[in-house]
């Protein structure tokens, strides 16, 4: 009887034991956290998640925006963007037709003020090469009229662009890209994470300690970078 009693006992405690080993092991799963900082889409990024998949989650994260960045650079000769600029048309991927009718849709809801056909301005001034030249009056004149995204027309997956128009798309890629890595959190089960593209921040649920993510915001004027203000966030 007192050794069927120990055995019990025994047996109690074992089921004790793996059940709070268990239970430490879920609660170091779901706070294990990855972070990886890198290049892309012409600025410094930074990924975090946490959870049990958050070293897969984050990979496929990282792959996700350089294979969108190959397919919307405009740096990049043999990108999509880059093929349509050069022959004024063409067939886009499923993930181009979606961000420029995304493109559409903000320059209608904003009268033209963002207007994704801004690529000729932007070689204009320098920008994609880095040899910055302020143009002349007569240069404006010259180019502002390509600039004109009612010229552009997309039927199906199929762009056309007017005479001399070209596309950059990268005013608003980087919230696209943001979109998609959340979806790829939610897939692998990640509650908990934060992206930064280049100044670009979108978090998915709280931090791990219950509490609303902080993200800062520069001020403009301090040449060290320095935080004006602070938006608590939780899934924007």
């Amino acid at each position: 009887m007192n050794r069927q009693i120990k055995t019990r006992t025994a047996a109690v405690a074992l089921v004790a034991v793996l059940g709070a080993g268990l239970a430490m092991s879920y609660g170091a799963g779901r706070n294990r956290s990855c972070t990886k900082r890198f290049f892309a889409m012409d600025t410094y990024m930074e990924i975090t998640a946490y959870g049990r998949e958050s070293e897969r989650a984050v990979e496929e994260a990282v792959r996700e925006v350089q294979r969108l960045d190959e397919l919307w650079s405009t740096g990049a000769a043999f990108s999509e963007v880059s093929r349509i600029n050069a022959s004024g048309g063409g067939e886009l991927s499923e993930d181009t037709v979606r961000l420029l009718e995304r493109a559409q849709d903000i320059c209608r809801e904003t009268g033209g003020l963002f207007d994704f056909t801004v690529y000729p301005l932007m070689r204009l001034w320098g920008f994609p090469t880095q040899e910055y030249h302020v143009p002349t009056e007569e240069e404006l004149e010259e180019v502002l009229p390509l600039v004109d995204a009612s010229g552009v027309c997309l039927d199906g997956a199929e762009v056309s662009l007017g005479e001399g128009q070209q596309i950059d798309l990268g005013g608003i890629a980087k919230g696209y890209t943001s979109a998609r890595i959340m979806d790829l959190f939610r897939a692998d089960g990640i509650a908990s994470g934060m992206v930064s593209l280049g100044g670009n921040v979108q978090v998915i649920g709280r931090k791990t300690d219950g509490s609303r993510w902080q993200v800062g915001i520069q001020d403009p004027d301090s040449a060290q970078g320095e935080v004006l203000a602070g938006v608590e966030a939780e899934d924007q």
